[in-house]
C-alpha cells in the first residue's frame, strides 16, 4: 500500500485590522466634550464638532475637518497610512504600553506653516491638511528638505513621516516623582517630572553634538536644533528607517523603545 502524507495545514492568515467606524453627530459631540482643557487650548481655535467627520478604529480616532474638503477616497488612504504607522511603533516606551492607549489625529488648517504639531506626552496630533494632501499621492521627500530631516522621509512619504515624528512627541513621557517614567498623559510642561525628563533629553543631545556617538549629522539638522525635536526625529528614524544609526540606537536604549 502506498503511504499518503497528510495534507499540509493552511498557512495562518495575518489578522485583518478592524474596520474604521464613522461616528454619528451625537457621538462626535460627546468626544469633543471629553477633550481636556489643554487639548482645547492647543490649536488656538475652538473647533465645532458639527464641522468634523470622525472615524474610530480601536484606540485611534481621526477627526477630519469638513473645511479640508478631503474626499472619502483620500480619507481611506489616510486611514491606511495611519494603520501602517501604528504597525511600526514600539510596543512599549520605558515599560509603558504606547500602542494600546488612545490617540486622536486631527486633519485641518490651524493657521500654522508647520506640517503638524502636538505636545510632549499629549495624546492628540494635529496635521496640516493642505501640506499633507500631496503626500496622499506622492512619495518621498516632496518638499526637498534633504538633511533637514532623517533619511527615512525619502524612503516613505511626508504624511507617514510627519505623523510618526509627532507621535514621537506624544511618547516623550515625563518622569514621575521617583525618577522613573510614567504613562500619564497630558501632564503640565512645568511639572517636576516633565522638567527632569527634558533635562535628560537635553544632555543626550549635547552628547550627540559633541560627537560622542560618531558624526552628529547622523541626526537630522532639525533634530539637532532643539532637544525635543532630537527625540522625535530619532524616534521617526527608529520606526521607519535605520535602527543601526548610532544616534537612533542610543536614544532607543536610553528611553527603551521596545519592539
Amino acid at each position: 500500500l502506498g503511504i499518503t502524507n497528510p495534507p499540509k495545514p493552511p498557512r495562518p492568515q495575518a489578522p485583518q485590522p478592524a474596520p474604521w467606524v464613522k461616528l454619528n453627530k451625537s457621538e462626535v459631540a460627546a468626544r469633543f466634550a471629553a477633550d481636556s482643557p489643554r487639548v482645547r487650548a492647543f490649536p488656538r481655535t475652538t473647533p465645532d464638532p458639527s464641522e468634523y467627520k470622525v472615524y474610530v478604529q480601536g484606540p485611534v480616532e481621526v477627526r477630519v475637518a469638513d473645511a479640508a474638503k478631503w474626499s472619502q477616497k483620500e480619507i481611506d488612504v489616510l486611514q491606511a497610512r495611519i494603520e501602517q504607522v501604528f504597525d511600526s511603533l514600539p510596543s512599549e516606551v520605558m515599560g509603558v504600553d504606547v500602542r494600546g492607549r488612545p490617540y486622536v489625529i486631527w486633519i485641518g488648517d490651524w493657521g500654522r506653516k508647520s506640517y503638524g504639531f502636538t505636545g510632549r506626552g499629549l495624546d492628540h496630533v494635529w496635521l496640516n491638511s493642505k501640506l499633507m494632501r500631496r503626500a496622499l499621492t506622492e512619495s518621498g521627500d516632496i518638499y526637498n528638505q534633504g538633511e533637514f530631516k532623517m533619511p527615512s522621509l525619502a524612503a516613505s512619504d511626508q504624511l507617514t513621516y510627519t505623523l510618526t515624528h509627532e507621535l514621537g512627541h506624544t511618547m516623550d513621557l515625563p518622569y514621575d516623582d521617583t525618577g522613573w517614567f510614567t504613562g500619564k498623559l497630558d501632564s503640565s510642561p512645568y511639572a517636576p517630572g516633565r522638567i527632569r525628563k527634558d533635562n535628560v533629553v537635553k544632555r543626550l543631545l549635547e552628547k550627540v553634538l559633541a560627537g560622542d556617538f560618531g558624526d552628529s549629522a547622523a541626526l537630522s539638522e532639525y533634530g539637532r536644533s532643539k532637544a525635543a525635536e532630537s527625540y522625535a526625529e530619532a524616534f521617526a528614524e527608529w520606526c521607519l528607517g535605520d535602527r543601526s544609526n548610532p544616534v537612533v540606537a542610543e536614544y532607543a536604549e536610553v528611553f527603551r523603545w521596545t519592539s
